[in-house]
C-alpha cells in the first residue's frame, strides 16, 4: 500500500472516530450514501 493511501485510511479513520461524518463522507467515493441508520452503503 502507497504512502497516499495510508494518509488517506488514516485519516478517515481520525474523521471518524472524531464523529466528523462530513469529513468521512468527504473522503469517501461520491456515490457513498450514509444513511440515518448510521449504516453506510455502496450504490
Amino acid at each position: 500500500m502507497t504512502q497516499q493511501y495510508q494518509d488517506l485510511i488514516r485519516e478517515a479513520y481520525s474523521a471518524f472516530n472524531a464523529r466528523d461524518i462530513d469529513a468521512v463522507l468527504t473522503i469517501m467515493h461520491p456515490e457513498v450514501n450514509c444513511l440515518n441508520s448510521g449504516r453506510i452503503e455502496h450504490r
